[in-house]
């Protein structure tokens, strides 16, 4: 609590009592001393979350008292922002900032919030393709309307040590540029704080990490075997493989033709190191160029290609 004081005229005092209950009960404190002058003094009640104030108008020969208005100065109690939620966005999509209003520099002196003036802020993102691109979006909250500020870490999935990836960022999101990090699985922290709005030894802070997350920029090998020649018919034989993550689909093409989808020969693209089977029927003797590629979990694409010829011709 900070300062009572009061207007009005004549003989008049007031008191003031506290408590952590809405409604007065035997947990609130006694009333205070009286304050009997307008200009006013330090609050003796204890800090609670509630206060309450009680005026003593007396009558007297030379003037009727008046009590006009009363002002208590208070300081709320800081409380800890909290970060309610991380969103990771599919890889290769990149948040970019759109240009936002400039603020009125002496209206942020003045402490009064854009919104007030009309001004639009906060407008969120525009989204882009980059290839390996992590991007993260978080929520957070804080009950005394503080200003935040955030911090992106990161650490080892298998555990380790937090490091830092940016530090003093206003937005709440952030895009890892492709190849920031080493190929592997991590963790990323968001930490918020709100020290802008607070003296440093008064600030608070929270933060929330995310599932292991799979960075890997490096494409898969793909290896094309030798063809086995029937006539008309070529089958090829590929391998994909990839060091980080899963081999997710796999196509093929013939002649620079459109590129068809072929299936893992176990049937299904759930691992690192995947066989693909194809099979095409040649439609003259000439010489002709079969390509293969291969996708992993990180949409990195790998290729190979080979010159075939039907047999016997």
């Amino acid at each position: 609590w900070g300062r009572l004081s009061w207007s009005g005229e004549g003989d008049v005092e007031l008191k003031t009592r506290s408590g952590n209950r809405a409604v007065p009960d035997s947990t609130w404190s006694d009333w205070s001393t009286a304050v009997r002058s307008p200009a006013g003094e330090q609050i003796k009640s204890p800090p609670a979350r509630f206060i309450q104030w009680r005026g003593v108008l007396k009558n007297s020969s030379s003037a009727a008292p008046r009590l006009r208005e009363v002002t208590i100065s208070y300081l709320p109690r800081n409380l800890a922002p909290r970060v309610k939620s991380i969103s990771l966005l599919p890889v290769g999509v990149a948040l970019l900032a759109v240009p936002q209003p400039q603020s009125d520099l002496g209206a942020e002196q003045a402490g009064l919030d854009p919104q007030t003036l009309g001004n639009v802020t906060g407008i969120p993102p525009r989204r882009a393709f980059q290839r390996g691109a992590i991007s993260l979006q978080w929520q957070t909250e804080d009950r005394n309307g503080d200003t935040l500020e955030y911090s992106l870490y990161y650490r080892a999935a298998a555990g380790g040590d937090y490091h830092p990836v940016k530090t003093h960022i206003r937005e709440t999101y952030f895009t890892i540029e492709p190849n920031a990090l080493p190929d592997g699985r991590y963790v990323f922290q968001v930490g918020a704080s709100d020290s802008p709005s607070n003296p440093i030894d008064l600030a608070l802070k929270d933060d929330l990490e995310t599932e292991p997350v799979e960075i890997d920029n490096t494409p898969p090998v793909v290896v094309a075997g030798a063809p086995a020649l029937t006539g008309m018919t070529v089958v090829v034989e590929f391998r994909a493989d990839d060091a980080t993550s899963l081999i997710r689909r796999a196509e093929y093409q013939s002649d620079g033709g459109e590129w068809a989808i072929v299936y893992p020969v176990d049937g299904i693209a759930d691992s690192r190191s995947e066989v693909f089977r194809v099979s095409v029927t040649l439609p003259d003797s000439r010489s002709h160029v079969l390509a293969f590629r291969a996708f992993d979990g990180n949409a990195n694409v790998g290729a190979a290609k080979i010159e075939v010829r039907a047999a016997g011709r």
